[in-house]
């Protein structure tokens, strides 16, 4: 049977990074360690994008290429409080660690405090309103204005040859109410991001397939059936378009998506795209994995990451097996 674990949220979101990145691959803190000096951005990562964690590496790594001098965060002690709203976007609580969230990231002093997740961007917008130079915004529009602001000087490594549709999240709903500053992130910087990346061209967009969407669906692992139909109807749209590959702006996208990557039809979402271009691609485990279907053999591909940290064979496979749903 599928290995039912207990532990809460952020427990879940550790060993996520622990099974999927070694030890020495992280270039974040998940405790609060003020520096020296101003950093230009703080970049919080919250919640979703620790089960596609090859993001977070990735996005340092751009950053780095482009110039931004920068402080990656996660965990509890940067958290909005969102896992503690429960529908309820009025919590105390929750209102109270978003609270000392925001005091941590501003004794950093950044110019920007780069959100991740959409619940914190409104969160700590909120918190910063008059209280100083310090501008909280969205992942995509802090890499945007920065490879506008570069033009002719981003430093390319690699044409990506590829037309490619886009997925753009799907407006479901959420704790927050409002999505608008949320959903114009991602619309106004994603495509112009992606346009610029030399070789690329996005052909048009991908909503929905017939048979439902997967990012709100999420297909089971093992509903093969469902899984093969979703692929079909994949490789279709991508051949009708002319495309040869599935790109997503969020991360939560690409994680369910990626189930439905093939060879023939790769699944990327865009910070991906974007580091391949800037020469820091790194390797999408998660999909890797999401292949896998024998819990011994998944255990066996995660080994050198999740052995870095100490971890036993028996902790890795139950941690496997719930992330993946193995039997």
């Amino acid at each position: 049977m599928v290995t039912e674990r207990r532990g809460d949220i952020f427990t879940k979101q550790t060993e996520s990074i622990r099974f999927h990145v070694s030890r020495d691959e992280v270039r974040w803190h998940d405790r609060f360690n003020k520096p020296e000096g101003t950093k230009a951005a703080v970049i919080d990562f919250g919640c979703g994008v620790q089960f596609v964690p090859h993001l977070m590496i990735e996005t340092i790594a751009v950053c780095e290429i482009l110039g931004v001098d920068v402080e990656g965060v996660v965990g509890p002690e940067y958290c909005c409080g969102m896992p503690y709203r429960d529908g309820n976007e009025t919590s105390a609580s929750a209102d109270n660690m978003a609270d000392a969230s925001f005091k941590r990231m501003a004794a950093l002093h950044p110019l920007q405090m780069v959100q991740w997740c959409g619940g914190a961007l409104v969160q700590f917008h909120r918190r910063a309103e008059g209280t100083g130079p310090t501008e909280v915004l969205m992942i995509p529009e802090m890499l945007g204005r920065r490879i506008a602001e570069l033009g002719d000087r981003v430093p390319w490594k690699k044409r990506v040859e590829a037309r490619v549709l886009l997925h753009k999240k799907p407006n479901d709903p959420m704790v927050f109410k409002d999505r608008g500053p949320v959903m114009r992130a991602y619309d106004e910087y994603v495509p112009p991001i992606l346009e610029r990346i030399p070789g690329l061209q996005v052909v048009g967009e991908l909503r929905t397939l017939p048979s439902g969407l997967p990012c709100e669906n999420r297909i089971d692992y093992s509903d093969e059936e469902k899984l093969r139909i979703a692929r079909a109807e994949l490789r279709m749209a991508v051949d009708d378009a002319f495309a040869d590959r599935l790109v997503t702006d969020h991360h939560q996208c690409v994680r369910e998506w990626g189930k439905l990557a093939t060879p023939e039809v790769p699944v990327q979402q865009y910070i991906s795209v974007l580091a391949e271009a800037l020469g820091v691609a790194q390797p999408n485990r998660v999909q890797a994995h999401q292949r896998t279907r024998d819990l011994d053999a998944l255990v066996a591909e995660a080994r050198p990451q999740w052995s870095s940290w100490d971890m036993s064979r028996d902790e890795a496979a139950e941690i496997g097996a719930e992330l993946y749903r193995l039997r």
